[in-house]
């Protein structure tokens, strides 16, 4: 029931963007700016105001934190009843793949620093251009998915 819910949400969070709805997300206004108090930095600035290898594995962590499908990938495994060592190497092979997405950065960063930094801008400048593309096709198909998966356990 929650996989239908989730992916009914999600096509219609597609559709909307499809359909023209802004895709630009705007910060937080401050309803009481002080003007005689000096502002300090939030801890969002800060973070992005400087290249730290910590704060990008501490989002990194914080965002590929285990889910409820990793949590039951694990209990799959441990009824399975194959050797520990089977086990063991099945864990670290699918975290290897989980959490590609913060160790290759990492690497990268600790590797070459300036061609890491350089190959992230061009990325995150593609992924700005298409922004609206990338949003209605991954919402789409994983809304679509999700509804597949959760008709198919109605029936």
């Amino acid at each position: 029931m929650i996989e239908l819910a989730a992916g009914a949400l999600l096509i219609g969070v597609a559709v909307a963007v499809l359909s023209g709805g802004k895709v630009q997300w705007r910060p937080r206004r401050h309803r009481h700016a002080d003007a005689d108090r000096p502002r300090t930095q939030s801890l969002h600035d800060r973070a992005l105001g400087n290249d730290s290898v910590w704060i990008a594995w501490a989002a990194g962590a914080v965002y590929s934190a285990p889910g409820a499908y990793y949590l039951a990938g694990l209990a799959l495994l441990a009824k399975l009843g194959a050797p520990a060592v089977t086990d063991v190497l099945a864990i670290l092979g699918f975290n290897l793949i989980m959490f590609a997405l913060i160790e290759l950065p990492l690497i990268g960063f600790a590797l070459a620093p300036d061609r890491t930094r350089e190959l992230t801008g061009k990325l995150h400048a593609w992924m700005a251009a298409h922004r609206r593309m990338l949003i209605v096709s991954l919402t789409g198909v994983i809304g679509t998915y999700l509804l597949i998966s959760g008709l198919s356990d109605l029936g």
